[in-house]
This record gives structure tokens, sequence and C-alpha cells, in this order.
């Protein structure tokens, strides 16, 4: 694996983490959307992974989900104002989980 590519897949996996630490006291949705500095924090972590996975394709890596990721990342970063907190929380409790995944499966490959 390329260095470059190697230091993404790092990158990657320390935000998920991050997201995660972020999410520890949180119990519910209900409970997500009462603490606004925990949905700010998750939402620029989800805006950098989607630049990481952007980054990664620019390298000609592409991981099953960078075109959703990407283009969530765009969604966050441009129409901040239209951002749907349930599905912030459900990216965050179904999709970042199975994404963890892949690329610690990936690293372990190369």
């Amino acid at each position: 694996m390329a260095k470059e590519a190697k230091k993404y897949f790092e990158d990657i996996v320390l935000n998920i983490e991050e997201i995660n630490q972020f999410m520890v006291e949180i119990d519910s949705f209900i409970t997500y959307t009462k603490n606004n500095m925990v949905i700010k924090a998750v939402e620029r972590n989800l805006e950098i992974l989607g630049e990481i996975v952007k980054r990664l394709k620019n390298i000609d890596i592409v991981l099953p989900s960078s075109h959703l990721i990407i283009a969530f990342r765009n969604h966050l970063a441009l129409e901040y104002d239209k951002i749907d907190d349930s599905l912030v929380y459900n990216i965050v409790i179904r999709h970042l989980p199975k994404l963890y995944q892949e690329v610690k499966t990936l690293m372990n490959d190369h």
C-alpha cells in the first residue's frame, strides 16, 4: 500500500474513532438532538471523512461507498442549513461501523 493511501486509511480510522468518542454518552436520537456540541463535532468529522475519501479517490483508491460519502460531505459543507439530524445519526449508528471494518480490513490486507 502506498504511503499516502496508508495515511488516508489511518485518518479515516481516527475520524471514526473520534466520532465514536463524541457519541459515548448519546444513548438515543433524542439525546443526540439535545446536544448541539456533539452534533457539530460529528458533522465536522463527517466532513473531514468525506474529504479523506475524496483524496483517496484522487489516487485511484475507491471504497465501495466513496460516492455516497463524498456526496454527503458536500451536503454538509454546502447545504449546512438543510442538514437532517436523523440522517446524520443514522449514518453514525448504521454505516460508520461498516466503513470502519472495511478500512481496517484493507489496512490489514496490505
